[in-house]
């Protein structure tokens, strides 16, 4: 399976970028000392950006020097497939490669106008940083953008429009806090029905306080790299709503990272595939609807959410959350009120979702379903409405408040004919907690373990449906499941009456250091039931190891003791960007394996680094664009664009 999603990822980084083989055309450079009735040469640069766009033609490139911008670039011309027009940000040198902020530890109350070229507008309520409506082929890399109503914005009425690669763009404090208005988009791709924006590539770009959303994509075959967007305002309306929203099909969001610092006045929406049904269906707007499908995120993490990880409307279907991460502030502790941070979230009819390997960690609830009034949904149980055949595999929670939460928003719904399967729930305090029907659920595979904390006041079920919770019935069972060190001691024969169940300890290998593996003896061992559509445990290895399927998140091996998340913090730093002769890189996991392919799929170079600086020699490169994937065993893949010219 994890070959298949490798493949899967290389297929779709392939499809979005831009072909390779274009000329190169002329060059010319912008400085904050220049004017535009210069001829824009190194030596008599142009003043600003917008004129400049106005001349760059298919194939040019323009060089911004670091400095104070204060105007609203709009880019007024297209590149072609093989000859994209390039704007690239530098510092001191063009070419040279200006730090990349999402790589920063912590985020910068300001940007600083000398490693690049930064755009700041007149007010937060006023205008666009960089307008690319309506624009294709272009690349556009090393902007800091700030102070504006929109910081990046593209798309257009015509589905061709998109075909961009933004590399390093970091927008921060946009939209009008003062107004309760919908204000301040860091990146906006299209709209919601009445703009798209296609084929896009966007890596390591970050946005700081946007007051509506971070990155909004709209549009389909999109492709988001390293990207992180982050919140700490909270005074009017300033909070972020969307994190990462997308609606459209097909998207691919990898190595991304949002944070939400606790307390702010909104919840949060992290990452979420939802469709335009409000629009549509609720307020009635003349506007085709649009589905979010088939859109998959990988190793993305999520901190102090409401909605980390979360499936939206009746047409947000097969989407795909594999070994993401969501954080919280529970702290277990007895009598706290659970905290903030929700992980996985599927509400308002989503169905035929996965969220394979995920991790919920110190969060209020690991799995929530939700419903609200949304999606033409205006009684208590509409037929055809509950989201169903949404699939919760393999996924490890760790000290969180609630295990699984039906909640009541506004109607109290049934959750829908769902399954979690082969999922390690660790000191939970309450494992599932009921405000609304949830008649047609199946749990099979499953740990649950847990708290015994004196005075936590947890339970095994709670709320006022915890009736629907049965052992073993025609719609909703508990199958080879193990409940252990359950808080509060678990209802009369419900271990008895549950298929193949059992209370016992699981004998984890190492609880201190968060491994969850099982030790040889653990009655969870061959004790699980096969699963047609669980076809390998938390470490991508094939079930069953042994006579038959494990209970939890992993198949028992012969391994040594690792956490159930590994390091992936490693830096993978590339410059310089275009590259002619050489091309260095920098990295922080040495002895990871680095492979570089052409816009064909095919590989052109495989590098070992057997330290943490490797060049690489281009001579033999034709002119184009091509992709680096780094691999390494104890960090996360990434992929990293450059032009070879």
């Amino acid at each position: 399976m994890l070959m298949q999603l490798l493949k899967a990822i290389q297929g779709i980084i392939l499809f979005t970028m831009v072909s390779i083989n274009y000329s190169f055309g002329n060059v010319y450079y912008v400085d904050t000392n220049g004017n535009d009735s210069n001829s824009g040469s190194l030596t008599q640069p142009w003043k600003t950006l917008t004129y400049a766009s106005t001349i760059a033609s298919p194939g040019d490139t323009v060089y911004v020097k670091a400095g104070l911008y204060t105007e609203n670039v709009v880019f007024s011309k297209n590149g072609t497939t093989n000859s994209p027009i390039v704007f690239l940000g530098y510092k001191t040198t063009s070419g040279d490669q200006p730090p990349l902020l999402v790589n920063d530890s912590t985020f910068p109350s300001a940007f600083n106008s000398m490693d690049m070229p930064t755009f700041i507008g007149i007010n937060r309520s006023f205008g666009i940083g960089f307008n690319c409506q309506n624009r294709r082929f272009l690349v556009i890399k090393n902007f800091q953008i700030q102070n504006y109503a929109y910081g990046f914005l593209a798309g257009g009425t015509s589905q061709d429009a998109g075909n961009l690669v933004l590399d390093n763009i970091n927008v921060m404090s946009v939209g009008d806090i003062s107004s309760s208005s919908y204000s301040g988009f860091g990146f906006l791709f299209g709209s919601m029905g009445t703009r798209f924006s296609n084929n896009n590539t966007i890596s390591n770009c970050l946005v700081i306080n946007a007051a509506a959303e971070g990155f909004g994509i709209n549009g389909n075959n999109n492709l988001i790299v390293n990207c992180k967007a982050y919140c700490n305002e909270n005074s009017g309306s300033a909070a972020t709503d969307y994190y990462m929203i997308v609606t459209g099909n097909d998207n691919v969001f990898r190595n991304c990272y949002i944070e939400r610092m606790p307390g702010l006045s909104h919840n949060g929406h992290g990452y979420t595939a939802k469709t335009n049904a409000e629009q549509v269906i609720d307020r009635g707007m003349s506007v085709p609807a649009i589905s979010a499908q088939h859109n998959k995120f990988y190793y993305c993490i999520a901190k102090n959410m409401g909605e980390a990880f979360c499936v939206r409307h009746r047409t947000a279907q097969y989407n795909l959350f594999y070994h993401c991460k969501a954080i919280g502030t529970h702290t277990g502790e007895p009598g706290s009120s659970g905290g903030e941070g929700h992980c996985m979230v599927s509400r308002d009819g989503a169905s035929d979702n996965i969220f394979d390997g995920c991790i919920a960690e110190n969060c209020r609830s690991a799995i929530k379903f939700n419903d609200t009034v949304e999606d033409g949904d205006t009684g208590a149980d509409p037929a055809g409405h509950p989201g169903n055949n949404n699939l919760f595999i393999n996924c490890i929670a760790v000290n969180c408040y609630m295990g699984i939460y039906y909640f009541s928003y506004s109607i109290p719904s049934d959750a829908g004919n769902n399954i979690i399967a082969n999922c390690t729930f660790y000191k939970t305090r309450y494992q599932l907690f009921a405000e609304r029907y949830c008649k047609n659920m199946k749990y099979i595979n499953n740990i649950f373990y847990g708290t015994l904390s004196s005075g936590s006041g947890g339970a095994f079920k709670a709320g006022p449906f915890a009736d629907d919770i049965i052992p073993n019935g025609t719609n909703t069972y508990f199958s080879n499941c193990d409940f252990f060190n359950i808080e509060g001691g678990m209802p009369l024969n419900f271990v008895t009456n549950a298929i193949n169940s059992f209370s016992a300890d699981p004998l984890f290998k190492n609880i201190n250091i968060g491994d969850f593996h099982l030790q040889p003896g653990s009655p969870c061992i061959n004790t699980g039931k096969s699963l047609n559509y669980v076809n390998t445990d938390f470490d991508s290895i094939p079930r069953p190891q042994g006579e038959s399927y494990e209970i939890g998140a992993y198949e028992s091996q012969l391994v040594t003791s690792i956490p159930y998340v590994p390091d992936r913090s490693s830096i993978i730093r590339i410059f310089p960007n275009p590259a002619s002769d050489i091309l260095n890189i920098q990295t922080s996991a040495p002895g990871c394996k680095i492979t570089m392919y052409n816009m064909a799929g095919n590989i052109v170079r495989m590098i070992h680094a057997v330290s943490d600086k490797i060049e690489i020699k281009l001579g033999s490169l034709s002119n184009g664009i091509y992709a680096l994937r780094t691999q390494s065993k104890t960090s996360l893949e990434k992929t990293m664009v450059f032009i070879c010219k």
